[in-house]
């Protein structure tokens, strides 16, 4: 399976972005309003961050080497060189995957068990 990563003090992590994620941060503020996601505080970030590295190594069957107080300590350059190869991937695993249009119109048949 071909998973995102990125590379946070020399080394690399797989980086997902689910509902299992999304749900956890919400709960953390308290709120299900999904227009709350990504909220634009650092923190916010470091908060989503932190939650899809989590799943990431629960997905790649490993443990987490790295803390929530470790992201939430890196210094100027090297937080925004993590936040600049996260950013991306957070909007890439949100984002509505939606098809082109070939010209043709699909037609979706339900198939009775």
């Amino acid at each position: 399976m071909n998973a995102d990563r990125i590379v946070i003090r020399g080394k690399e992590y797989r980086v997902e972005v689910n509902m299992r994620v999304i749900d956890a941060y919400l709960r953390g503020l308290g709120t299900d309003d999904l227009s709350e996601v990504g909220g634009g505080l650092p923190s916010d970030m470091l908060t989503l961050l932190y939650l899809s590295l989590v799943e990431g190594a629960r997905l790649d069957g490993v443990e987490l080497d790295i803390t929530a107080e470790d992201l939430a300590c890196m210094r100027r350059p090297e937080y925004e060189s993590v936040m600049l190869a996260f950013g991306p991937v957070f909007k890439a695993q949100t984002s509505p995957q939606v098809p082109e249009e070939s010209g043709k119109k699909k037609v979706q048949t339900a198939v009775n068990p």
